[in-house]
């Protein structure tokens, strides 16, 4: 082979490597390039889909109802036809079989709310219908399970912080009393709306809760007296 041809052939060579390279650059560029718009377009999204879900959970936090379960225990007592604790039972719950009778659960709210309540309770062998009341306010509930279950009772709007207070009446039954009542259960969503009422019997606090605050004075007599 003459020498020139043998230049000429590695001329090729290296054109061919050197083309072969700039193509594997450009490849390479155009590969990193793809990537990153990818890569963005991933960040982009996941930065959207987290916001979304963020701003969905605050929204579902922030009207998501509270619960509050009220024992009649420590809440409720007997208001009609005169006050005392007849109706509870050493369980906590409450049972009855006058109709003339009227309890009322009383508990505090620190601002304007709307409140959906329901009642815990049972029956043994039949229905019971009550009559619970809130101002003017009446809804009739039925109470025909077994078990300790939660019937709805109906929604009340307070237009101010204060104590509430709900009335239980008696009003058909199809045994010797109107069932048994464990407690007053109130939901909503108003934001941080604080509930206070006499929670747990810790400390024999349903005694104590019941009793009210008392007042102990002493004092020292003069001497010779």
């Amino acid at each position: 082979m003459r020498y020139d041809e043998k230049l000429k052939r590695q001329s090729k060579a290296t054109a061919c490597i050197e083309l072969q390279q700039a193509i594997a650059v450009l490849l390479y560029q155009e590969t990193a390039l793809l990537f990153h718009r990818k890569f963005q377009t991933f960040v982009i999204l996941t930065f959207a889909v987290s916001f979304y879900l963020k701003s969905e959970a605050a929204n579902f936090a922030q009207h998501a109802d509270s619960t509050w379960n009220i024992p009649f225990a420590g809440n409720v007592y007997r208001s009609a036809p005169n006050s005392d604790n007849r109706g509870l039972k050493r369980d906590g719950t409450l049972s009855w079989s006058n109709p003339d009778e009227i309890y009322s659960v009383f508990f505090h709210i620190d601002r304007a709310a709307q409140l959906k309540l329901s009642l815990a309770g049972q029956t043994k062998t039949g229905a019971a219908t009550l009559a619970i009341r809130y101002g003017d306010e009446s809804f009739d509930v039925s109470i025909n399970n077994e078990s300790m279950k939660a019937t709805a009772i109906g929604a009340i709007q307070i237009k101010s912080a204060g104590y509430i207070r709900i009335d239980i009446q008696g009003k058909t039954r199809e045994e010797a009393t109107y069932g048994q009542l464990k407690e007053l259960i109130v939901e909503s969503s108003t934001p941080e709306l604080q509930l206070t009422y006499v929670s747990t019997n810790e400390g024999n606090m349903f005694y104590w809760g019941r009793r009210g605050p008392s007042v102990h004075l002493t004092y020292l007599t003069p001497p010779n007296t």
